[in-house]
């Protein structure tokens, strides 16, 4: 600012010093653009109210940007009627200034970031050639229809989503409309001037509009929907192509833009980029985030000089040993395992080769000019080839093999090192790299750090989960600003006294009792120090600028020392021996409070806490929570294991999202009808009976009721979006109303009575591949016919220790197959298992028998596979009858199998049998032999439950006899008649078997053309 206008301003501060209050008469005269700048300025400040300005008609540019200005004086810019350029940039204004409308000659009008919603009236500045608009929030702009003399226009970070407007302002060269809500570009297809253009970061999913835009030389559309873009094989223009984050899979149509330096195709959907073989003139490429797994195409794209490939499935880079100009390289989170490629790139700055399968890096010993490697995640043991390479600043080689880095002592000019997670024990080394700012060695079996005593320009240290037992060489580390150690053997640490920049230490986990040190770190935000032997906590009485304090798992029983903290927001104190909370009272900026495992019996100090989120009160001595309702923000409560009996004070925290509240007396929840948000609750080991409150919770995707008095669950049905239900040690009986759960993933029941699992049962082997753990021990009263799809996600059903009958019934289902559900007799099965799978290979019989056996699921899930999309029911035999009939019928069964091949062998190697002809009579016998044992099976079960109705004097269930009578393991009727024809023909059966058995030996002797058609005539084995 010049003297004149010094002494302008100093003429306003002296007017306004002696004439508080202007009058309407006084006239300012504004010469030039700062004295313009100065009385806005002024008049927002409330130094000048004059109505009078007086302006130098002849300024043509004026900069106001950044004054904070909301409103502005219509005066000014009604004088300004040559004014070329007007920047308002950076304020606050909310609209227009109306006397823009008759600035005809204006040329560049710049509103950026500024509360302006409309725009209307723009229309008539038709000499406008450049707008921008950016920042604001604006969601029409029809008015722009006019300025045909536009040539640039920003309107990016708006609240758009049409600008059909545009179609017509085809003498636009820049086009910035991104960060909108724009679906819709077609108005963009006549706009061929257009050299810049940006609508990245939209909703757009269609570009075929832009196929006309051979002007463009940058386009931008990243962070769309699109998936086609075969329309810019035509722009042969562009230099820069950023379409990164989309859904793109197909990239063929990029193979003519040989013009292209700079391409991002990173995040989206590619697999092959064999078309960018031609574009040698590529600086910049980035395909990070694909499914790519060859990169033989870049061998000539010699012209590189930033390569991002991360994230692909990349094995092998030897393409890249010819781009010897390349300065960036980016291959992280692939799987290669091999780059001995790398060794002539000496221009190489930058390289990221973490997480990969790495363990030879010797190839690096020649990129001398190398400032940045990172090499982590990888099985690297071997480091001694970056000794040479003194450039380096960053070295990240965390997780990895590594045991010695003595190699590093001549990088002096390392800023950041990160070897967590490897096998060093010795860190010597460093002590002569004085530029250190981060040394990142947690994890490792250091025990001495004395080496870091020089390192006076360390600001981050992070030594955790180490041998460290002392520390006393930090205490020159003036300008460390973090330090993490937790999870060593340090029990002193006084050395930190003088540690006064220290915004966070994390000690916990070690073996500190005496933390007075502490008192004068006043620069502290994050104090970590749980689990470790400290009992006295007043130091921290002056750190009033402590944000997060984390001091659980003590032995502290006194906490008046936080009550001036009011800056904290975390407060973790559990594990301790404090009894007493009510210093907490004043600290209103508290979000976070754990205060679990104490002795606290009263927390009405809390009721103050409106900023409260998350609170955890576990196992203390709290009979009130009276004090929480007004706690309205809370999102989470743990208050289990306490003595509460009355929660209704909860009924306001409609914010609530996860409520813990087991162990309790708890016996009414009706209070958390209204509770919509909960996703999470826990009320086991209470005395609930009643739980219909909770219908409407739709949001619950956990729910945990076990150890209490319920009965009925039929609330429950509404619950669809429940992921994992506890319902054991209660007194259920049925969980058909759970049958729309379809979500479902876990599912405890045992200790009930239940009766009734109609709701599950049928999906139970629905997806069996797909599931984890099925345990139905104990037996069931009755299972109910299932004609409903439900619980398709579900993985783990436990229903231990429910009613036991021995007269359980059966329940078939209208099926094509029949599983039988065991789960003893293991051992004496295993071998009909065997023999079953291998049968199921040769003919696909029409029942299917499973023996529940956890050792023997994954057999199982082979077994079935073949007809999973027949699956849609299971018929379980529970009664303690059939199961040891069956597995008498089983031993015969093995036995009679046994002597059937022995005999079968003999006759075949005695008289030359064909063993073709064998396999075909075998498997013949074989599948009658099934087939009859399922006949008998069906026809005993259907007697049991005849004998069992005509025991109890009861009429036969005509649903149950209905069900039986449609499938086609069951009689078509019950009358006695049918029944006799049943058993009739099982035992015709039975004697054909022993005919046919018995006079093998005769049918063998004669020809075989014979037996075969004594077989057909019996007609057993029409079915093969």
């Amino acid at each position: 600012m010049n003297s004149d206008q010094n002494q302008k301003s100093n003429q306003y501060q002296k007017q306004d010093q002696n004439e508080p209050k202007q009058t309407s008469g006084v006239i300012i005269n504004l010469q030039n653009e700062t004295e313009v700048q100065n009385y806005c300025q002024q008049v927002k400040n409330g130094e000048i109210q004059s109505t009078s300005v007086q302006l130098n008609k002849n300024i043509k540019i004026l900069n106001l940007s950044e004054q904070y200005l909301q409103i502005f004086d219509e005066q000014i810019l009604s004088q300004l009627q040559l004014l070329e350029k007007l920047n308002l940039s950076s304020n606050q204004l909310t609209k227009m200034p109306d006397s823009l409308n008759k600035m005809q000659r204006l040329k560049v009008l710049d509103i950026r970031f500024n509360l302006i919603n409309s725009i209307n009236g723009m229309q008539y500045l038709i000499g406008l050639q450049r707008l921008n608009l950016i920042g604001n929030q604006i969601s029409n702009i029809d008015c722009l229809a006019n300025l045909v003399g536009l040539k640039t226009l920003f309107i990016s970070q708006n609240k758009i989503s049409n600008i059909d407007c545009l179609e017509n302002l085809v003498g636009l060269q820049d086009l910035f409309i991104n960060e909108n809500q724009i679906s819709n570009i077609d108005c963009l297809a006549n706009l061929v001037g257009l050299q810049k253009l940006l609508i990245n970061e939209n909703q757009i999913s269609n570009i075929d509009c832009l196929e006309n835009l051979v002007g463009l030389q940058d386009l931008f559309i990243y962070e769309n929907q699109i998936s086609n873009i075969d329309c810019l094989a035509n722009l042969v223009g562009l230099k820069k192509l950023l379409i990164n984050d989309n859904e793109i899979s197909n990239i063929d149509c990029l193979a003519n833009l040989v013009g292209l330096q700079k391409l991002l195709i990173n995040d989206n959907k590619i697999s092959n980029i064999d078309c960018l073989a031609n574009l040698v003139g590529l600086e910049y490429l980035d395909v990070s985030g694909n499914y790519i797994s060859n990169i033989d195409c870049l061998a000539n794209l010699v012209g590189l000089q930033t390569l991002l490939i991360s994230k692909n499935k990349i094995s092998n880079i030897d393409c890249l040993e010819n781009l010897v100009g390349l300065q960036t390289l980016l291959i992280s989170q692939n799987k290669i395992s091999n780059i001995d490629c790398l060794e002539n790139l000496v221009a190489l700055q930058t390289l990221f080769i973490n997480d990969n399968k790495i363990s030879n890096i010797d190839c690096l010993e020649n990129l001398v000019g190398l400032q940045n490697l990172e090499a982590s995640g990888n099985q690297i043991s071997n480091i001694d080839c970056l000794e040479n390479l003194v450039g380096l600043q960053t070295l990240l080689i965390s997780q990895n093999k590594i045991s010695n880095i003595d190699c590093l002592e001549n990088l002096v000019g390392l800023q950041k090192l990160e070897a967590s997670g490897n096998q060093i024990s010795n860190i010597d080394c460093l002590a002569n790299l004085v530029d250190l700012q981060k040394l990142e060695a947690s994890g490792n079996q250091i025990s001495n750090i004395d080496c870091l005593a020089n390192l006076v320009g360390l600001q981050k240290l992070l030594i955790s989960q180490n041998k460290i037992s002392n520390i006393d060489c930090l205490e020159n580390l003036v300008g460390l600003q973090k330090l993490e150690a937790s999870g060593n053997q340090i029990s002193n640490i006084d050395c930190l006294a003088n540690l006064v920049d220290l915004q966070k230490l994390e000690a916990s986990g070690n073996q500190i009792s005496n933390i007075d040190c502490l008192a004068n770190l006043v620069g502290l935000q994050k104090l970590l120090i749980s689990q470790n032997k400290i009992s006295n906590i007043d130091c921290l009485e002056n750190l009033v600028g402590l944000q997060k304090l984390e001091a659980s798992g003590n032995q502290i029983s006194n906490i008046d020392c936080l009550a001036n903290l009011v800056g904290l927001q975390k407060l973790l104190i559990s594990q301790n021996k404090i009894s007493n909370i009510d210093c907490l009272a004043n600290l209103v900026g508290l979000q976070k409070l754990l205060i679990s495992q104490n002795k606290i019996s009263n927390i009405d100090c809390l009721a103050n806490l409106v900023g409260l989120e998350y609170l955890q009160i576990n196992d203390n001595k709290i009979s009130n929570i009276d004090c929480l309702e007004n706690l309205v923000g809370l999102q989470k409560l743990e208050a289990s294991g306490n003595q509460i009996s009355n929660i209704d004070c909860l009924a306001n925290l409609v914010g609530l999202q996860k409520l813990l509240i087991s162990q309790n007396k708890i016996s009414n929840i009706d209070c958390l009808a209204n509770l919509v948000d909960l996703q999470k609750l826990e009320a086991s080991g209470n005395q609930i009976s009643n739980i219909d409150c909770l219908a409407n919770l739709v949001g619950l995707e956990y729910l945990d009721v076990s150890g209490n008095q319920i009965s009925n669950i039929d609330c429950l049905e509404n619950l669809v979006d429940l992921k994992e239900l506890n319902i054991s040690q209660n007194q259920i009986r049925s969980l058909h109303k759970i049958k729309e759960i379809t979500l479902l993933a876990l599912l405890y029941a045992n200790n009930n009575q239940i009766r009734d699992i109609s709701g599950l049962i049928e999906q139970l082997f629905q997806q069996v591949c797909g599931r984890r753990l099925i345990e139905l021990r104990g037996l069931f009263y009755v299972i109910n016919f299932v004609e409903t799809k439900q619980c398709q996600a579900c993985q783990y059903f436990h229903f231990a220790n429910n009613q036991q009958n021995s007269r359980n019934r059966l329940q078939p289902f209208n099926r094509q197959i029949t599983i039988f559900v065991f789960n003893i007799y293991q051992n004496i099965l295993f071998v009909f298992q065997i023999t079953l799978f291998i049968f199921i290979n040769v003919c696909v019989p029409s029942y299917v028998i499973l023996f529940t056996n956890m050792r023997f699921i994954t057999l199982w899930t082979q077994m079935i596979s073949f007809a999973r999309t027949h699956i849609s029911a299971i018929t379980l035999f529970a009664a303690d009858t059939l199961r040891t009939y069956f597995c008498i019928y089983m031993i015969v069964f093995i036995c009679f199998y046994y002597w059937f091949f022995n005999w079968a062998y003999w006759l075949v190697t005695t008289f030359n049998f064909s063993w073709c002809s064998f396999n075909f009579i075998f498997c013949q016998i074989y599948f009658h032999l099934i087939n009859y044992a399922f006949n008998i099976i069906r026809y005993f079960n259907f007697f049991i439950f005849w004998m069992q109705q005509f025991h109890q004097r009861k009429p036969i269930n005509q649903y149950y006899l209905h069900k039986i009578n449609k499938h086609p393991c069951g009689p078509t009727s019950t009358s006695s008649w049918k029944l006799n024809i049943f058993v009739s023909w099982s035992i015709i059966n039975s004697f054909i078997i022993i005919i046919v058995v018995t006079n093998y030996f005769r049918l063998f002797s004669g020809n075989t053309t014979r037996t075969y058609k004594f077989l057909q005539l019996t007609g057993l084995f029409h079915k093969f």
